[in-house]
């Protein structure tokens, strides 16, 4: 892969969110939110969200692009603790980048309920297929931006690259029992051309597969999405 992202600089930490993320500004000049592979859930916890963001966007869900970014070998310490640089150095190589939301804040309560349908309903849909866990009416991991836009973000918790990797690839036909609109009717399965799957996984390095044999892994997650 080439590296046409390269991490320039680390803004921030955060405080919330699993993996000690953080805002970075890149060498294109855009600033994302970094996820490190040298964080708990290592590089396969980027492959999933690198698919599960992508596919999700594909269902129609405002979901903010995902990528992979290059940081460099010898990057110096800039920002946060020694634990966090300990992160840092521990993900030399390929990291994943989320586009940034800038003036975000959280949606939670009432507000949860007077989500329109048309965002809603297409999140369903990718939760269900994505098998993702941590969407819970506590943690819902949903954002308005400053034009007062719905976004979701944080699906490091789908559990359905996992259960790949260990052969399992049933589909899911509801909703996990935590997840925020687990009470609802559950949403139709719904499909992706192979063409489409097959260009998500092109798109991610090899180091993220951890361990996997991406020859045997690929066709397996082109199958669960497709026809």
């Amino acid at each position: 892969m080439t590296r046409d992202r390269v991490v320039d600089a680390l803004l921030e930490v955060f405080r919330t969110g699993s993996g000690a993320p953080a805002r970075a500004r890149l060498s294109s000049g855009e600033e994302a939110v970094l996820k490190f592979s040298g964080a708990g859930g290592g590089p396969r916890a980027l492959l999933t969200e690198f698919i599960a963001l992508r596919v999700a966007r594909e269902f129609g869900v405002a979901a903010p692009a995902a990528y992979p970014v290059w940081l460099p070998e010898d990057f110096p310490w800039q920002t946060g603790t020694d634990e966090f640089d300990d992160v840092v150095r521990r993900s030399r190589g390929w990291n994943l980048a989320i586009a940034y939301i800038p003036d975000a804040s959280p949606i939670a309560g009432d507000a949860l309920d007077a989500l329109p349908d048309d965002f809603i309903r297409p999140l369903m849909i990718a939760d269900m297929m994505l098998a993702n866990v941590d969407r819970t009416r506590k943690n819902p991991n949903l954002l308005r931006d400053a034009e007062g836009a719905a976004w979701a973000i944080d699906f490091n918790g789908c559990l359905f690259l996992n259960r790949l990797v260990a052969g399992r690839t049933e589909r899911p036909e509801t909703l996990p029992p935590t997840h925020l609109r687990a009470a609802d009717p559950p949403p139709p399965v719904r499909l992706l051309p192979a063409r489409t799957v097959a260009r998500m996984l092109e798109g991610a390095p090899d180091a993220w597969f951890d361990g996997a044999d991406r020859a045997a892994l690929s066709p397996r997650v082109i199958a669960y999405f497709c026809a």
